[in-house]
C-alpha cells in the first residue's frame, strides 16, 4: 500500500486542483460565444411617391435574426393614428426572418409626409429601431383661398379662389348652389392654366352672414370630391 500524504500535502492539492479548474473553467467560457438574439433589417427607411389619387400606401420592412438565440419582439408603435402596422409572430428562431407591414391611410395628408414606427425587442429594450416612411402625396387640386371674408359694413366687392387642377388628370369643375340665398357666385375656367376662378359675392354686407360654396371635382377615372370654399361678413 501507498503510504497516506500528509493533511498538509493533501490540502495543498486541492487548492492546486481547485485552481486548474477555476482557470479551465474561464478558458472555456471565453471560447464559448454568448448566446444572444440580434434583429437585422435589410432597411430603415422607405421613400415612395404614391399614385396620383391613392388613398393608401403599404410598405414592407424586412428583418431576419441574426442572433443565437430566439428574439422576441416586445412592441411596434406608429407616431399617429393614420399608420398601422402588422407581424404575423412575435417570435423567431436563430436564422429567422420576417417582415413588418406597415398601412398608411392618407385621410386627406398631401405633399411630403413622413411616419416612423419603433420596433422594440427582447436584445435591445431599451434601444428601439426606428423604421422611417416618407411618401410624397400628389394632390388632385388645391384651393387658395378656402375662407372669403368681408367685414360688416364692407363694400360688397367681388372676391375670388384659385383652383388649381393637378396637370396630370383631365377634370370637370362644376359649380352647386351655395347653402343659402345672397350669395353670388360664378366659376370662370383659366384658358391654358388647367385650373379655374370662383368669383363670389354677398348679397349684403349690412349683418354678420356664413355660408359655403361648393364645387364638384370629376377627374378622369377616380372618384369625384366636393371643393368647398367658405363665406364669412362679421
Amino acid at each position: 500500500m501507498s503510504p497516506l500524504l500528509p493533511s498538509s500535502s493533501r490540502s495543498g492539492g486541492g487548492r492546486r486542483l481547485a485552481w486548474i479548474g477555476l482557470v479551465t473553467g474561464c478558458w472555456l467560457a471565453c471560447l464559448t460565444p454568448p448566446v444572444s438574439a440580434a434583429l437585422s433589417w435589410d432597411t430603415v427607411a422607405i421613400d415612395r411617391t404614391a399614385e396620383l389619387g391613392a388613398s393608401s400606401e403599404e410598405f414592407a420592412f424586412h428583418f431576419r435574426n441574426t442572433g443565437s438565440a430566439p428574439l422576441t419582439i416586445t412592441s411596434v408603435q406608429t407616431s399617429c393614428g393614420c399608420t398601422s402596422a402588422a407581424l404575423a409572430k412575435q417570435v423567431y428562431a436563430p436564422g429567422e426572418g420576417g417582415e413588418l407591414k406597415v398601412t398608411y391611410r392618407f385621410g386627406g395628408q398631401v405633399g411630403a409626409q413622413e411616419k416612423v414606427v419603433s420596433v422594440t425587442t427582447n436584445d435591445s429594450p431599451d434601444h428601439p429601431t426606428l423604421l422611417v416612411l416618407r411618401v410624397k402625396i400628389p394632390e388632385i387640386f388645391s384651393v387658395s383661398p378656402r375662407l372669403l371674408w368681408w367685414s360688416v359694413g364692407e363694400v360688397r366687392a367681388e372676391k375670388q379662389a384659385a383652383i388649381a387642377i393637378n396637370p396630370a388628370l383631365q377634370a370637370a369643375v362644376t359649380l352647386l348652389p351655395p347653402d343659402e340665398p345672397g350669395i353670388d357666385a360664378r366659376l370662370v375656367a383659366r384658358p391654358g392654366e388647367h385650373g379655374y376662378v370662383l368669383f363670389i359675392q354677398p348679397a349684403s354686407t349690412k349683418e354678420t352672414r356664413r355660408a359655403r360654396v361648393d364645387l364638384r371635382i370629376e377627374p378622369a377615372g377616380l372618384p369625384a370630391q366636393i371643393i368647398t370654399v367658405y363665406v364669412l361678413v362679421r
